[in-house]
């Protein structure tokens, strides 16, 4: 029994048969449903409102929570924030020293 198979099941060879193989749809069908059995019971889940304390503490301003920044422009100019250090490089070491916020915060941040 050679030959291709008809619609009516003989081998003459007429016409071919247009099959498509499903095997691996119903795999895929399959998965997705075993998909969907778990994922359903997951989105019905309640959820529990949770009272959160709140606790003490104290407000932090912005400029309190800024580092310094020492920054260098193009033209090698050195600024502490906005305000420009002298050209006299031997005073850089006491403006620094002399900055509040340097002091307290033991550091600054170098940009340029």
């Amino acid at each position: 029994m050679s030959g291709i198979v008809t619609h009516d099941g003989s081998t003459s060879g007429d016409e071919p048969v247009a099959a498509i193989n499903v095997t691996s749809l119903i795999d895929i069908m399959f998965c997705l449903l075993i998909g969907f059995m778990v994922a359903t019971p997951l989105a019905n889940q309640e959820q529990v409102e949770i009272d959160v304390p709140k606790a003490p503490g104290i407000q932090i301003t912005e400029e309190e929570f800024e580092y310094s920044v020492i920054s260098v422009d193009a033209k090698g100019h050195v600024f502490i924030g906005s305000l420009p250090l002298d050209a006299d490089k031997a005073r850089w070491t006491e403006q620094l020293a002399a900055n509040d916020k340097i002091k307290k915060d033991n550091m600054a941040f170098i940009q340029g």
